[in-house]
């Protein structure tokens, strides 16, 4: 989905252009933290942003879907997990049939004032790296390095993502 992100009157900063992938739970209020954040301001335009802000008080909490040590929780085994493609995406995630969990923190991803690619409530403190099927492409394609995909199957081997059911 794209959405134009135009930061709301008097809002002195503009970080993005556009958010493309916006079906994360996202309000006008987490729009505005996003466009008037400080942190993403200071970088030079064109720069590839990642980056996790803290909600501040009074802005409601994000769904977040991320289960496992990460963030907080047992290592996800495979007997829990199905895998399937999700919205658009071009390949499966490891999902996990439980609930998303109110998070405090947004994570950004994006071109510093061009395109928010995608931006998502998470309970860690680090963003989470990509998955291995989008990984694996990037690195045939030459795009990260061996290492970003090495850590890319680490992490999700033990983490999943939540289907959002009850």
């Amino acid at each position: 989905m794209l959405l134009n992100i135009k930061p709301k009157a008097g809002c002195q900063v503009s970080n993005f252009q556009t958010l493309v992938h916006s079906d994360h739970g996202l309000q006008p209020e987490h729009v505005d933290l996003i466009q008037g954040s400080k942190e993403i301001a200071s970088k030079n335009a064109g720069d590839f942003v990642i980056i996790v802000l803290p909600l501040p008080d009074g802005v409601e909490s994000l769904p977040c879907a991320l289960y496992g040590p990460a963030v907080g929780d047992d290592p996800v085994s495979e007997e829990q997990v199905t895998r399937e493609v999700r919205g658009g995406r071009d390949g499966p995630s490891r999902l996990i049939d439980k609930p998303f969990r109110p998070a405090r923190n947004v994570v950004v991803i994006g071109i510093k004032g061009g395109v928010c690619f995608t931006a998502y409530g998470s309970r860690a403190q680090e963003p989470a790296p990509m998955e291995p099927w989008d990984a694996e492409r990037k690195h045939a394609s030459g795009d990260i390095s061996s290492d970003e995909l090495l850590k890319s199957r680490q992490f999700w081997a033990v983490h999943a993502l939540a289907k959002g059911g009850e």
